[in-house]
């Protein structure tokens, strides 16, 4: 023996047992090589009436149209293509009405938790993507922020108190009630862009 009192051990165990009246154990192990039996559709992460469905019915109804004009990969020509700027503009409104404050945490939440996955739709999105375009289009992305979160709060659909991103900053204190009776969107606006940073 190597003097190894673990292999002594073991080596003694092997040749003590008696093949015949000694079986082996039978159990359930893990195999994390088999395809999961019940994979979920990205579709069915949320309910059909979550937050994140009326995110993504708001930003299709936007123009983007400034946005893909800086796009450069075209049809028929090579290029990788980029992300699609509605899956971008979709996480940074969501995002600001959770609260998310920055573009690492809102990476994590892409990976980490349903309704950003379902936003994202599969696609990959990264920490330098996310902040990339909130530099660029940050006057842009600020508008529609301000605009859209003011929609939903229109609708009831915006929960704190505050909201905020990085210098896109939304109050969101009053109740719904005062909205149907008293507040215009136009008054909801006129908060949103005068709320500091």
């Amino acid at each position: 023996m190597n003097g190894n009192p673990l292999i002594e051990f073991r080596h003694k165990a092997m040749y003590s047992q008696d093949a015949s009246t000694e079986a082996a154990p039978r159990m359930k192990s893990p195999d994390r090589s088999q395809v999961d039996p019940n994979p979920k559709r990205i579709d069915d992460l949320i309910p059909s009436d979550h937050k994140a469905r009326t995110v993504w019915q708001l930003v299709e109804q936007l123009d983007l149209t400034p946005l893909y004009a800086e796009i450069k990969a075209v049809e028929g020509h090579a290029g990788r293509p980029p992300v699609n700027p509605q899956i971008l503009v979709a996480l940074w409104l969501y995002g600001t009405d959770e609260g998310v404050s920055s573009a690492r945490e809102l990476d994590r939440r892409c990976y980490d938790c349903d309704p950003y996955k379902w936003l994202r739709g599969g696609v990959d999105v990264h920490y330098h993507t996310l902040s990339d375009f909130r530099t660029v289009h940050a006057d842009w992305l600020k508008e529609q922020v301000v605009t859209n979160i003011a929609v939903m709060r229109a609708e009831g659909l915006v929960s704190l108190d505050v909201v905020g991103q990085d210098g896109m900053r939304v109050r969101a204190s009053a109740g719904n009630d005062s909205f149907k009776r008293e507040e215009t969107l136009q008054r909801l606006l006129e908060e949103a862009e005068q709320q500091p940073a």
